[in-house]
């Protein structure tokens, strides 16, 4: 009986150890269920992971997958995955799960598996909870999408998990790219100068399996900052290889600088500084010229053209206000010897005329011949002058 009692206990404790290392669990010994999609996404995926799991990272976005979260695993062997839809609207619902970005295990499925009346969250109370699967998850990437058919804007949630060895970037080469299309090699610890003709700074890795936690960090080593760049890499057609371009504003000092590539692998999106591949190499901006020859001698030319252009209307200008004053004076001079005119005409009444004979007279009578001719000469012009005017 004692032996009978003692196997049963046995069972039992091993059917708890059992039950405890088929999931990782939370502080309270439940099944721990993480939430891999992102904090506003419009359908919550959450995952469970088995007891030999040895670390789940989730992070909080993703460059270059908009609607998109990551969530990096070590040592997990399955996972199961569940989401929370209304229990009315199931079939406005679509999901799809790819292994490897090849292997459709699930294509646009509408989710019919209620796993219970969901408890993830209590303030949803009329959703219920879908499994999505148990699937291995051994070396292998998985991408999981969720979306709502009919819907007028994009709804579409994605979560990659990644249990794979994330490994040190291969950096294939580093180049000065010219606006022009050219391209230069810069050497790890090369000096290199950048002018106008420099469109940027062009990296290029060998492509790995999730490029999007491969984060650039750009530091000017003399301190005058850090600039993070994250990880917008572009797959580079017909090769195996992704590229990601720096801007040249991104070099506003000259100096030393160091490029670092590495991924990020906690929830914090912190890149690992162990698994960096860093490039160094400094910088000189080169004075550009303001203008060339060319320029200069058609500035030349245009402000030569202007001064002359300019001095020639002044000169007429100044042509102009001369003869202006020239006609104004003889205008002003006319006018003057008209007034005199007038005042010697309005001097030639009966009175002037009597008094003016009277006095050639009066000379003739003294035998003063001459000064009474001289006399009659000056009244005869002065009469003859007032006569002859038409004004």
């Amino acid at each position: 009986m004692k032996k009978i009692i003692l196997l049963l206990l046995l069972f039992s404790v091993v059917i708890n150890g059992n039950a405890q290392n088929k999931y990782l669990v939370d502080e309270h010994g439940k099944p721990k269920h993480y939430l891999i999609s992102r904090k506003w996404s419009k359908n919550n995926i959450y995952m469970l992971v088995d007891g030999q799991t040895r670390s789940v990272n989730v992070f909080k976005y993703l460059n270059n997958y908009p609607d998109s979260n990551a969530a990096l695993l070590t040592g997990a062997k399955k996972i199961e995955l569940e989401t929370e839809i209304q229990k009315d609207s199931l079939s406005f619902y679509r999901y799809s799960i790819v292994i490897d970005d090849s292997i459709k295990l699930k294509d646009n499925l509408t989710p019919t598996k209620i796993k219970s009346v969901s408890d993830l969250d209590n303030n949803e109370l009329d959703k219920v909870t879908i499994d999505l699967g148990t699937f291995d998850i051994v070396n292998k990437k998985l991408l999981v999408s969720i979306h709502k058919i009919g819907a007028k804007t994009k709804n579409e949630t994605s979560v990659v998990i990644y249990n794979k060895s994330i490994t040190p970037p291969k950096i294939t080469s580093i180049t000065l790219v010219g606006k022009n299309g050219n391209q230069m090699s810069i050497k790890d610890g090369g000096k290199i100068s950048i002018s106008k003709e420099i469109g940027g700074i062009r990296v290029t890795m060998q492509k790995t399996n999730l490029d999007e936690i491969y984060d650039v960090v750009l530091e000017n080593v003399d301190g005058h900052g850090t600039n993070w760049l994250g990880s917008r890499w572009k797959n580079k057609p017909g090769t195996n290889t992704s590229v990601f371009s720096v801007d040249l504003r991104n070099f506003d000092n000259n100096g030393n600088y160091k490029l670092s590539v590495s991924p990020k692998i906690d929830e914090f999106g912190m890149p690992s500084e162990k698994l960096a591949a860093i490039f160094k190499f400094s910088v000189k901006k080169t004075e550009e010229k303001r203008f060339s020859t060319k320029q200069l001698i058609t500035s030349g030319l245009l402000f030569a053209l202007i001064a002359g252009a300019i001095t020639g209307g002044l000169a007429v200008y100044i042509k102009n206000q001369q003869i202006k004053k020239k006609v104004a004076a003889e205008a002003t001079q006319k006018e003057i010897a008209q007034l005199q005119l007038n005042s010697v005409r309005s001097q030639l009444n009966p009175h002037f005329l009597f008094n003016a004979l009277a006095g050639i007279q009066n000379l003739m009578n003294k035998n003063e011949i001459d000064n009474a001719n001289r006399y009659l000469s000056k009244f005869a012009r002065l009469t003859r002058n007032v006569l002859d005017s038409k004004e």
